[in-house]
């Protein structure tokens, strides 16, 4: 299954009536007025030189606000995300629009797929008896020579790819969409990003851009510990990360406790203070059998002597904890009371009696419990600081990367059915990177974790529509010359190869688009009018950037406004000064070439040079023809 064609006509942007062609496979034309629909084989599919794992890269260049994310949301977002977007129908006394997209894929043969918004758009629809949705998805059959349908429409949910296993054709192909994340912390999209894909979708959707519902703990990990430890990765960094990995174990005020404790304990104690609430924490634990588990930190802990030991690691003070606010979680809101605690005094009694409370309140919080806790007691203790808080330098994981089972478990209470925020008590936090190191690792990690958590879904050979969305926006150039052959090396290694990947790219960089052939580089320009049109480029692979810069981008100069109005400034200057060189002196001149020496350009300063040497002719000219004339 192949992403090939979209058209977008009514997408609330002044992109209207466009037209995008993703793969050298197939003509596709789509006729507005006849509503006519034609596919047919292309005689040339071109080359590709991006080896095996990569079937096609596009990529979508041009201004800001031309509509190139609108685009990457329209094929990448879940269908509800999409119909926050782009409400079906917009209906008021004073308007009354609906928005009109569809997208064609190539299934098998001259089997298509055609999905979007409004069946009225396509002929191949009328004589269809078929109810079918504002939002669709079927399937049609062309004949590649005349490029007509021979088919009517068929629901893409009931194509099967597999008569014996009877799997949807739509179940070939799944799209991952990469945004990363905006600087401008007060913006936000007008959707809310959903934790799983809507089950609806007849085209699975992961969403792998940023929110709370997007974690990628386990791939940040993994990945850091990479660029340390593994010289090919890490010779792409580029840098020496001074990474610290902070794992705080967040504790609670338990005055919410005072309340429940006052009706179910027969002699309330005082909840004038701190204390007192600890107390009553201790006896809904313990019944005043032993305290709370406290932290153990350097600025607590009395000096011991040879013969006095602390009775718990930091790494078991930072479980028990753990544990007790769990419990006290669900002693509040579940408003129960725990058995009566008759253990002694150890790491091993306390965990098994506090994990027995949560396993009746919850069993899937049980489960996930017992993995944070394994996470935890693989960190080694001479990295805790306290029994809340361990600090752990990345050059200092040498001997394995032990916190992988510690960041797979908080990433599963983001996409499991826990009642409890696990990542609410267990906060995990990485500092010491800069925002470019930051974002190249974001990238890796966050695709490698989407791809994981629904590899279950896909088969070995599935297509995976690739959406990047300025994925270099905080990039040294360097790392975005570099950026499309490690993004080929990477969809290379272990995690990604079972998939062939369509990538399509939306950038600002030039360099970028110069690893690109120029039939795959959709440039949206912005007309006179405001409206926004999709042209082809005329450079590409290997292009000379200033090409790149003025015609790709639609940029009026490769140089800067500020040095641009300088150098024209400059320009203005000398020549006023030819027009009346008796008035110039020999100290404007010099002035004026003193100026033209800060600009850099050989060929521009080289012409004002001239300039300024004819100017100089003029004015010697004109001082000696008025000192002979005094002669005189």
């Amino acid at each position: 299954m192949e992403l090939i064609y979209m058209y977008l006509g009514n997408i609330n942007r002044p992109l209207h009536n466009q037209e995008i062609l993703f793969s050298r496979k197939f003509n596709v034309n789509y006729n507005a007025e006849s509503r006519e629909l034609t596919i047919s084989k292309q005689e040339t599919t071109g080359i590709n030189i991006y080896g095996d794992q990569i079937e096609n890269l596009n990529l979508l260049v041009g201004q800001n606000g031309t509509g190139k994310s609108t685009i990457l949301d329209l094929l990448g977002l879940p269908r509800q995300n999409r119909l926050e977007l782009l409400p079906l129908r917009k209906d008021n006394e004073h308007n009354s629009e609906q928005y009109t997209w569809f997208a064609v894929y190539h299934l098998w043969n001259n089997l298509f797929a055609v999905e979007g918004y409004w069946v009225e758009m396509l002929k191949l629809f009328d004589k269809e008896s078929k109810s079918w949705q504002p939002c669709y998805a079927a399937a049609v059959r062309y004949d590649l020579n005349s490029g007509h349908s021979i088919s009517e429409p068929e629901f893409l949910q009931f194509v099967y790819s597999n008569d014996e296993e009877k799997d949807p054709a739509s179940d070939r192909l799944f799209y991952i969409l990469y945004e990363p994340e905006r600087s401008a912390n007060w913006y936000s999209k007008s959707y809310h990003i959903p934790k799983l894909n809507a089950s609806y979708d007849h085209i699975q959707r992961i969403y792998a851009g940023h929110g709370p519902s997007n974690s990628n703990f386990e791939g940040i990990v993994r990945y850091l510990y990479d660029a340390v430890n593994d010289p090919q990765f890490a010779s792409k960094m580029a840098s020496k990360l001074g990474t610290e990995i902070t794992i705080q174990l967040q504790q609670t005020d338990k005055s919410e406790l005072v309340h429940f404790a006052n009706e179910t304990i027969e002699q309330p104690l005082s909840v004038s203070s701190s204390h007192s609430k600890k107390e009553i924490t201790e006896k809904l634990l313990y019944g005043n059998r032993i305290s709370l588990m406290d932290s153990g930190s350097f600025a607590f802990l009395p000096l011991h002597s040879s013969k006095e030991k602390i009775q718990f690691t930091y790494s078991e003070r930072m479980v028990l904890i753990y544990l007790e606010e769990l419990v006290c979680y669900f002693i509040f809101e579940k408003n129960i009371r725990p058995v009566e605690y008759r253990g002694e005094n150890t790491y091993h009694q306390r965990k098994e009696y506090l994990l027995g409370i949560l396993k009746d309140c919850d069993s899937a919080d049980y489960s996930l419990a017992e993995e944070i806790i394994k996470g935890i007691k693989m960190i080694p203790d001479c990295y805790f600081a306290s029994g809340t808080k361990a600090s752990i330098p990345i050059h200092d994981m040498q001997d394995g990367n032990f916190l992988t089972t510690l960041a797979h478990a908080l990433d599963k209470n983001e996409f499991g059915e826990n009642e409890i925020n696990h990542r609410y008590y267990v906060r995990l936090s990485f500092v010491g990177l800069s925002t470019g190191e930051a974002q190249y690792l974001d990238l890796h990690a966050t695709l490698y974790q989407a791809i994981k958590a629904y590899q279950h879904k896909h088969r070995s050979g599935d297509t995976c529509v690739l959406l990047l969305d300025e994925p270099d926006c905080r990039f040294h150039p360097e790392w975005s010359r570099n950026f499309i052959q490690n993004l080929k090396e990477l969809l290379n290694t272990e995690a990604f190869r079972d998939y062939r990947y369509q990538v399509i790219i939306s950038t600002h960089s030039p360099i970028l688009v110069s690893d690109a052939v120029k039939e795959s580089i959709h440039c949206l320009h912005r007309n006179k009018d405001g409206s926004v049109s999709i042209q082809s480029s005329n450079y590409g692979l290997m292009s000379n950037l200033s090409n790149l810069f003025t015609d790709t981008f639609f940029s009026q100069s490769v140089f800067g406004a500020f040095a641009e109005q300088y150098a024209n400034t400059l320009i203005q200057d000398i020549n006023a000064a030819a027009q009346e060189p008796n008035l110039v002196t020999e100290q404007q001149i010099e002035e004026m070439r003193d100026r033209s020496y800060l600009i850099e350009d050989t060929v521009i300063r080289k012409s004002l040079d001239i300039m300024l040497r004819r100017l100089a002719y003029k004015t010697k000219e004109r001082r000696q023809k008025k000192n002979d004339s005094d002669l005189y």
